[in-house]
């Protein structure tokens, strides 16, 4: 399971609590529940994010640390992921299926178009609104937000301020202001699980928007698909020799059309055994709204068993 990049694998766990959430419907939490019907449950990490931190030789400190791109997760990282997965499961599988979402699901896309020996260790990968390209901000506080100098958000200490306030802020009001900038961000036209998206941001990692990577933000911006092109030669998704199931929200306000249409494209001659387009729904709605539990995360455990 790799979730997308700002957050680290806890964002997985911390949802459990969101089972109580009214109305109540049956709760999913993906990885509980995968877990409760006898898969063994990896849960992967990028690097830069809360466990992803250490180095051989450099600190998270050392602005060289941060000279990475998704170039780096697919070739290396993902790679790395899919290895430690099959070593570490108690059956010793021959193969796995990938639950990602945003650039999660992106990172092992680009991971087996790039490294094509991996396509036999991977029998499935359940892509949740995958993001190749962002959409430039409407939304003037976020948009003010990309266009800041990065060194100003360039603290590797960042989000250290949700931590603190944890401590001092009730839960209702903290979960208040998590769906509120949700919300203004429009990146959620849905039933939004606000306890659950403060325990996200509070969880955030200290490393998360320091000034490479917000630099590598802005770069998406203005460069569109051709940021994901593999400086090696470019990133052919056609290379792709696994099955794929894609979600996505046609309210998507955070994806570019332009380069989810590339994306598509590019997909044409791989293995896509299942597309869903879900009308009305944003991006973060995919994985974090409370529709989620009870319309996507059952359709995407269907597949994952019918697909062995």
């Amino acid at each position: 399971m790799v979730l997308w990049l700002p957050f680290s694998v806890i964002a997985w766990i911390t949802r459990l609590h969101t089972l109580e959430i009214k109305p109540r419907k049956k709760g999913y939490v993906e990885a509980f529940l995968e877990k409760r019907r006898g898969y063994d449950v990896i849960l992967a990490n990028c690097r830069g994010n809360m466990y992803g931190l250490k180095h051989r030789t450099l600190s998270k400190w050392d602005p060289k640390f941060w000279n990475f791109d998704m170039s780096t997760h697919a070739r290396l990282d993902f790679p790395a992921m899919v290895d430690k997965a099959l070593t570490s499961s108690k059956t010793r599988h021959k193969a796995i299926t990938v639950y990602g979402t945003s650039q999660g699901s992106l990172v092992a896309l680009m991971g087996l178009a790039l490294n094509p020996s991996l396509n036999k260790k991977v029998k499935l990968v359940c892509a949740i609104s995958p993001a190749l390209c962002l959409r430039t901000p409407t939304n003037p506080l976020v948009s003010m937000v990309f266009k800041m100098e990065p060194s100003v958000l360039g603290s590797p200490q960042y989000f250290m301020f949700a931590s603190f306030a944890q401590c001092f802020v009730p839960d209702w009001l903290a979960s208040v202001v998590a769906f509120a900038a949700l919300e203004a961000s429009g990146m959620s036209r849905m039933n939004m699980d606000r306890e659950g998206a403060w325990d996200v941001m509070a969880s955030t990692p200290s490393g998360f928007l320091p000034t490479k990577s917000m630099r590598m933000y802005q770069k998406i911006l203005k460069d569109g698909p051709k940021f994901f092109k593999d400086k090696e030669g470019g990133c052919d998704f056609g290379k792709i020799d696994t099955n794929i199931a894609l979600w996505m929200g046609k309210e998507d306000v955070v994806l570019d059309v332009g380069g989810t249409t590339a994306l598509l494209e590019g997909l044409e001659k791989a293995k896509v055994v299942k597309k869903v387009v879900l009308d009305g729904w944003g991006h973060t709605d995919l994985w974090y709204s409370i529709e989620s539990k009870s319309v996507l995360t059952p359709d995407v455990i269907k597949l994952i068993e019918k697909m062995g």
